[in-house]
């Protein structure tokens, strides 16, 4: 693993790099330095943009790159082979298994546009009244007999 000059790394980064591979977690430029956490697991081939953040037990799966000035919220997944662009945020136990483009906020598993999560999330709640709305349409075709 190459760690440039400017990293953070707290406690435990795990490191599964095969023969003749590398992985990169860039130098900080400015103010704001990588931020690692405890628990981060960072596969072979992967590298990890500038000013990047990412809380605990993060993992990254092989040859996935992540770019500059993101934030990786805690128990979030990135599958392999991806890039994720720069100024990502991926909220906690998210999992991402497609490139993202630039400027994204990612939320859930699988990891979607934020704003899209939320009006699903508020429509999920409504399900359990709209199951009973249709049963008690269904009885009412059963009773005037036009249920199949």
């Amino acid at each position: 693993v190459d760690v440039g000059k400017g990293v953070l790394l707290e406690e435990v980064l795990a490191d599964h790099a095969g023969h003749l591979q590398r992985q990169l977690v860039s130098r900080g430029q400015g103010v704001l330095t990588n931020q690692l956490d405890n628990l981060i697991q960072v596969a072979h081939n992967c590298v990890v943009g500038e000013s990047t953040v990412m809380a605990a037990q993060a993992g990254i799966a092989g040859s996935t790159k992540v770019g500059k000035h993101c934030m990786v919220g805690g128990q979030v997944g990135l599958a392999g082979h991806i890039q994720v662009g720069d100024r990502v945020e991926i909220a906690a136990q998210s999992g991402l298994h497609r490139d993202t483009p630039d400027n994204a906020r990612l939320f859930g598993t699988p990891a979607m546009n934020f704003t899209d999560y939320v009006a699903q999330a508020k429509e999920l709640r409504r399900l359990p009244r709209l199951f009973d709305r249709v049963g008690k349409i269904e009885k009412t075709l059963e009773n005037n007999g036009e249920k199949n």
